[in-house]
């Protein structure tokens, strides 16, 4: 009775694993589960007897046979193959044991395909990100929830010139630039978010132009990962203070200018308004800055038809050879006309 309810309880165990569990006897089946037979694709009664090498891959034997008798190993993965020829992922951990007065080996199967799949999945998904990451042109952070750098790219150690193991670790939300530290935990809080300022490095204590998108990893959601992209633009805000300063330079020269000077587009043909005007032009026309940018070659010239030719030839001078020198009469809005040297 004793070695009957044994043997039950056995029974429902080995056939409530979740894994396709064998004991065999150098290689031979002595027992299964049905699992085991599902795996398969066998009966029960079929796999007595059966060598379990050949519901291994033929690729994969070598492996199986080598790892038969070791019980220190832990589980390894193999391609199982079914009754039908089709293959599978399949992790095998075995042991020795003692069976009916000998000893045998009990091995448990277990179908890992889909999770080898998604394992292989986030693998690939790693391998781009990676390479993403670090062939970026532009600076990359990667931020923990916590607001602690998790990891960088080396396009960021060279914007900020400080290596690698200095960066990870930094406390970002607690930034001592605030306007950094509160865009930070605007990112972390799930809101994207962004930093454009004059950027003081932490630990050198140089001045960069800096502009900084934070991207939460999980949108809408807080805590959330973030992903920081940098670009240093310290050469463009060069540029455009360099643009400023030149702009202002010709403002002032063409404000102090005693004549009147227009400035207006150079067309084959017909006439474009006035771009540009400086303040004597204005005052000596009677126009405002306004008006004039309104009018073009011909308003302000003598109404005269044959002087309105006259423009169009000197134009095509002007066009070939770079530069002129002519008279003409103008007319002021008043309607009095005058010579002028152009």
């Amino acid at each position: 009775e004793d070695l009957r309810e044994s043997e039950a309880r056995f029974r429902a165990l080995h056939d409530a694993s979740f894994g396709g569990i064998m004991i065999h006897e150098e290689g031979r089946i002595l027992d299964c589960n049905q699992v085991m037979a599902e795996l398969t694709g066998y009966s029960r009664e079929e796999l007595i007897g059966m060598d379990c090498l050949q519901f291994i891959a033929p690729g994969w034997r070598e492996t199986a046979r080598e790892k038969a008798h070791i019980d220190s190993d832990p589980a390894y993965v193999v391609e199982g193959q079914r009754r039908d020829g089709s293959t599978y992922d399949l992790t095998i951990l075995a042991k020795t044991i003692p069976y009916q007065g000998r000893t045998a080996r009990v091995a448990e199967w277990r179908d890992v395909t889909q999770l080898r799949q998604a394992q292989r999945a986030v693998e690939v998904s790693e391998r781009r990100y990676r390479i993403t990451f670090e062939n970026s042109p532009l600076g990359m952070v990667y931020i923990g929830r916590d607001g602690r750098v998790v990891d960088c790219n080396t396009r960021y150690q060279e914007q900020i010139r400080t290596p690698r193991d200095m960066i990870i670790g930094f406390d970002t939300v607690n930034h001592p630039d605030p306007v950094m530290g509160a865009a930070v935990r605007k990112a972390v809080a799930g809101c994207q978010s962004d930093y454009e300022d004059l950027y003081t490095i932490v630990l050198t204590g140089q001045k960069i132009w800096m502009r900084v998108i934070f991207n939460p990893v999980t949108p809408g959601q807080g805590p959330s990962d973030v992903i920081a992209t940098i670009e240093d633009i310290t050469e463009r805000k060069q540029v455009e203070q360099a643009l400023r300063e030149s702009a202002q330079r010709f403002r002032t020269f063409f404000s102090a200018i005693n004549d009147a000077v227009f400035v207006h587009p150079c067309r084959e043909d017909g006439f474009a308004p006035f771009v540009e005007v400086n303040e004597v032009a204005c005052r000596r026309y009677g126009y405002t800055r306004e008006e004039v940018l309104r009018l073009t070659v011909p308003d302000i010239n003598a109404s005269d038809q044959k002087t309105v030719n006259g423009i169009a030839i000197h134009r095509r001078n002007l066009q070939e050879r770079g530069n002129l020198v002519f008279e003409s009469m103008h007319r002021k809005k008043s309607g009095e006309e005058f010579p002028v040297e152009i």
